[in-house]
């Protein structure tokens, strides 16, 4: 929907607005009677900071399809670095290789939290200070040293190593809230609203087909204990692919280069006065405290805990990248059947019965590799419709010409899920609290095994929150008599 403002007439000295929500892709004429407000404050701010309307709607189908076209290769080639550090063991085997413990291991999985927790609100400011050619630029080159330097690790010598690889990671995920804050921008300038349904699960589809084939066969390459220089190459040569992630952003031409001036507390308020907005952003926060340790700490569960081998471990997290896959192709189809809010729905059934299934998986158990994997896909499965669901979701939500700020706003709240999740699962297995083992009827339950039940504990308890979806209750008659 793209919200519509005329100025119908002055009253005290403030301008007072017509608002209606218009569908460009329908023939319809918009309906000029839904309701009048103030809005004043937010649309001189919208003028400031960006367009009122669709860029996407000023632009002919060719060219919307060529843009199109050309942020699916963008995603592509530049999604490489982030699905290795999000989705795969890669980066897990190669910090047990430099000699990390499990504590380690599992918390430089947090560092994506914890670098879009604390920069993608003033990452927003700089996408809208300097334009988004230069933050998309300046991202990418940052995130090739960034990788370059996890490669290069080991020359700093034994003791120092894994320390390298861990500021390489983290230098990376500071890059990916400046990334996050440009990419928004760009597809709230190239998407209509009815294209983004179909728009984010095929380009999910597109990156995560690539990805999960090249890594399968990288777990395929890799043998039961991979040499450390291969695992050197894959980042490597992940860490170049970045590069052709600007390329593709290069021939993408918008407007709007940068503002200069951007007053960052302005769009901040609007933002955060939006109130299914914030209350989106909330459900976000405790839906990924719930689940964002589950897919991480199973690949650990299954090194460390059931001592797979890393081929094996590489190859069920491939077929985790599968389900990704198939989350992907089935959104767009998803939403037309049964609607967003029983997606939504969905997506927080399987936050709760994936751990449970997880927890259910103890050593002694027959076909143990099987199950596991099946879960795997259903629990990668089940982020790539929560991540087709976020992005539809900010992109309705945020105010117009307020898209970077607003998709700041949720990406914080999302990211600092992300981060409490899991580095207190990190800190659970590195500091004695939890018992290594216990009895669970005839079966021993681990450490691992713990967490798991934890995290479908909590994904019950955020239930209550769902009230707070815009999705669930579209309709809100808000009061307040302090």
């Amino acid at each position: 929907m793209v919200a519509v403002f005329r100025i119908i007439g002055c009253k005290n000295g403030e301008k007072h607005y017509f608002y209606w929500v218009d569908n460009p892709c329908s023939k319809e004429m918009p309906q000029h009677s839904i309701h009048e407000r103030n809005i004043q404050a937010d649309h001189a701010h919208a003028e400031n900071i960006g367009q009122t309307g669709c860029f996407a709607d000023t632009l002919d189908d060719r060219t919307r399809r060529r843009y199109r076209g050309f942020g699916i290769a963008a995603c592509c080639f530049g999604c490489f670095t982030e699905v290795l550090m999000d989705s795969t063991a890669v980066f897990i085997l190669y910090m047990i290789a430099l000699g990390a413990s499990n504590t380690v291991a599992m918390l430089s999985t947090s560092f994506t939290g914890l670098g879009s927790m604390l920069f993608y609100i003033p990452a927003s400011g700089l996408v809208s200070r300097f334009g988004y050619r230069k933050t998309v630029n300046v991202s990418g080159l940052l995130a090739f040293l960034s990788y370059m330097l996890m490669a290069a690790a080991p020359l700093a010598g034994e003791t120092l190593a894994r320390h390298v690889a861990l500021a390489g990671c983290l230098a990376f995920c500071l890059t990916r809230s400046v990334w996050g804050a440009s990419w928004y921008y760009v597809l709230s300038q190239i998407l209509r609203p009815c294209d983004r349904a179909g728009f984010f699960g095929f380009l999910r589809f597109c990156y995560f087909t690539a990805t999960g084939l090249t890594f399968f066969l990288i777990g395929l390459a890799m043998g039961k204990e991979p040499p450390r220089w291969f695992l050197q190459a894959v980042l490597a040569g992940v860490g170049c692919l970045v590069l052709l992630r600007n390329y593709f952003i290069s021939r993408i031409n918008l407007p709007d280069e940068g503002h200069g001036a951007y007053d960052l507390r302005k769009a901040f308020g609007i933002s955060v006065r939006n109130a299914p907005l914030v209350g989106f952003a909330i459900y976000v926060c405790f839906l990924c405290i719930s689940f964002n340790a589950v897919i991480p700490l199973a690949l650990l569960y299954l090194k460390k805990g059931l001592a797979f081998n890393s081929n094996l471990v590489q190859i069920l997290s491939t077929v985790g990248i599968a389900g990704s896959v198939s989350g992907y192709l089935l959104y767009s189809v998803l939403v037309r059947r049964i609607g967003i809010r029983l997606v939504e729905l969905l997506i927080h059934a399987l936050y709760i019965l994936i751990p449970l299934g997880l927890f259910g998986c103890f050593a002694e158990l027959p076909g143990l590799p099987y199950a596991v994997g099946v879960l795997l896909f259903l629990a990668y499965l089940a982020l790539a419709l929560f991540g087709c669901t976020l992005s539809q979701e900010i992109l309705a939500l945020g105010r117009p010409g307020n898209a970077t700020m607003a998709t700041a706003l949720v990406s914080t709240y999302q990211n600092f899920g992300i981060f409490a999740s899991r580095t207190a699962s990190s800190l659970l297995l590195g500091h004695g609290i939890l018992s290594a083992t216990w009895q669970c009827g005839s079966y021993t339950a681990t450490q691992f095994q713990t967490i798991f039940l934890i995290c479908a504990t909590f994904a019950v308890f955020s239930l209550v929150i769902l009230l707070a979806i815009p999705s669930i209750i579209p309709k809100h008659d808000d009061f307040y008599n302090p």
